[in-house]
């Protein structure tokens, strides 16, 4: 099953009903709670070990390691995107982006960062894209270097999760720093679906949805 299997319509307004709210991004946190719940238990079984419970304390070792795991997350989803960008596999970079914005929107809810400061005009600057407009395939080089922003927007707040386990000194999080660096990134991660997926908010939520619909499905089959 992947996403061309779950119809697109009224899916997004259900989900309006059903979680009382009224906006796309709204949707996708709600959503994504939801699915927390149900993976958790999961990762417990597979790892062997407990996995942290909400809400998370941003100073703790073993949260922060929690945290980093689904920035990583994030990062392997972008790589296997952009593999499927190189196969001209449109389905398959799309639901990639689509798991990509599952972690990072997981890492939001367990970073405590309200979806209401998610806003679309912040954003990583476009270092670099300038210079390659024009050139050819330039649109490819323009999504990658958007991405690579972003990530490094996203290293940038997991950097101020200092506590590693080898270290026996513990540092504060500096958490609205850590906070911000995470809306960035999430900001321009929306963003650049915007840019080069030609879609808006709606569209976003509806291909995070479909998604979603498949992990419920692999949640009930064991996959």
């Amino acid at each position: 099953m992947n996403i061309s299997d779950v119809p697109v319509e009224g899916l997004l307004e259900a989900c309006y009903e059903h979680y009382g709210v009224d906006s796309p991004i709204a949707v996708i946190f709600a959503r994504q709670s939801e699915l927390i719940e149900k993976y958790h238990p999961i990762e417990v079984e597979v790892l062997g070990r407990t996995v942290p419970k909400r809400p998370f304390d941003l100073h703790d070792p073993v949260c922060q390691e929690a945290l980093k795991a689904r920035a990583w997350w994030f990062t392997e989803e972008i790589g296997e995107a952009f593999d499927a960008l190189h196969e001209a596999n449109q389905t398959k970079f799309l639901e990639e982006f689509s798991d990509a914005l599952h972690f990072i929107t997981e890492l939001l809810i367990f970073a405590e960062v309200d979806p209401n400061r998610v806003h679309l005009s912040i954003m990583p600057k476009d270092w670099g894209v300038d210079m390659v407009e024009g050139v050819a395939g330039w649109e490819h080089v323009a999504l990658k270097l958007r991405a690579f922003a972003i990530i490094g927007e996203l290293a940038m707040g997991m950097w101020q999760l200092r506590n590693k386990p080898w270290k026996r000194s513990q540092v504060l999080t500096d958490i609205e720093h850590f906070q911000q660096r995470l809306v960035i990134a999430y900001s321009g991660f929306l963003a650049l679906m915007i840019k080069h997926c030609n879609m808006d908010l709606e569209d976003i939520a509806v291909l995070y949805l479909r998604k979603s619909e498949v992990n419920r499905f692999r949640i009930r089959t064991h996959y």
